[in-house]
């Protein structure tokens, strides 16, 4: 597989582009090829590049993937294989119901998204927001916002000049010594945080009456609205760190820059797909049609030459007519 840049295809498509109207310089070329990327990703289960090996340790029974990452494919605790279970798991007819502590089971279920990488204490506790660059703008400085519940689980709002919003904003203080700010509020569930992009990470702690700090998540500079995606790990306890290892599949992230990499980098594919997209926009979406699955097809031949003399994974048929998958549908 050949690893490419935004830069490197902008040329590689300008005749595929010209016949939806754009030229290479076209501003407008970069909104399809992420239009084309996102859906390619939707449409084949593991495009050749879109898997990474990640490997951590881990405390407590909660498992949260980089920003950067989709959802887990494989994965193994303490070097056991470990099976991965979707968000059905524990509501199945017959199922094992909700799954708690528990010792020796090693799985993995997933929780779904969220915007932080753990729970805030029960009791309720204060956050900061942490900041690494001047991020002023005119000389104002950008803000977050904070949504979710107060210690008496009671929707946070705020009042500002009067005027009334959802959450708690703090501002995003990495110009001083002191580079955080501190909520007014106790938070005992976070829902959402929204930030601007910014020139540096942010970092969002929670604090007790008593200053001791508890990473909430850690947001790269491109993130507005930032998520997580959580696994609940019965078999981890809190008292010793267990090694995860993880097949993870990357997230989309939209590229923008000449130097951004590309997911999926296969140029026939790319090809074809603005193609699909340009019929998609003249109303022909039969045409359309028959060109996604080409180009997805395209795709699925690709990573057949990385199967290797390893147990091959099962071809899913089922998921947008095309594509191949690795975890059995539970559902």
């Amino acid at each position: 597989m050949i690893t490419r840049t935004l830069a490197d295809v902008r040329t590689e498509l300008r005749r595929t582009a010209g016949q939806a109207g754009l030229r290479a310089d076209d501003d407008r070329i970069v909104e399809y090829l992420n239009t084309i990327i996102e859906r390619l990703l939707s449409m084949v289960d593991s495009p050749v590049g879109s898997l990474h090996r990640l490997k951590f340790c881990q405390y407590g029974g909660v498992v949260a993937l980089p920003s950067r990452y989709e959802r887990v494919v494989k994965s193994s605790l303490d070097r056991e294989q470990t099976p991965v279970f979707d968000q059905w798991y524990e509501f199945m007819d017959f199922g094992p119901g909700h799954q708690d502590k528990t010792p020796n089971v090693s799985v993995l279920i997933d929780r779904g998204e969220s915007p932080v990488i753990r729970p805030a204490p029960a009791t309720g506790w204060k956050v900061r927001v942490y900041g690494y660059a001047d991020e002023r703008v005119n000389g104002v400085r950008p803000t977050v916002r904070i949504l979710g519940y107060d210690e008496n689980n009671r929707w946070v709002r705020s009042e500002s000049g009067g005027v009334w919003s959802d959450g708690e904003v703090l501002d995003l203080d990495g110009d001083t010594a002191t580079n955080w700010r501190e909520s007014t509020n106790k938070f005992s569930r976070i829902t959402q945080v929204i930030k601007p992009v910014t020139n540096r990470e942010v970092e969002l702690y929670y604090v007790d009456d008593y200053g001791t700090l508890l990473l909430a998540g850690r947001y790269d500079y491109w993130e507005k609205n930032p998520s997580f995606r959580i696994y609940f790990a019965p078999g981890i306890d809190s008292t010793s760190s267990t090694l995860v290892h993880v097949l993870a599949k990357v997230r989309f992230v939209p590229v923008s820059k000449d130097t951004d990499k590309l997911i999926i980098s296969s140029m026939p594919a790319l090809r074809l797909a603005m193609r699909a997209l340009a019929a998609e926009d003249s109303d022909k979406p039969t045409d359309a049609l028959v060109v996604w699955q080409l180009a997805s097809k395209v795709l699925i031949d690709e990573a057949r030459q990385y199967f290797g003399t390893a147990p091959k994974p099962a071809i899913d048929g089922m998921k947008a007519g095309v594509g191949f998958g690795d975890i059995p549908d539970v559902r």
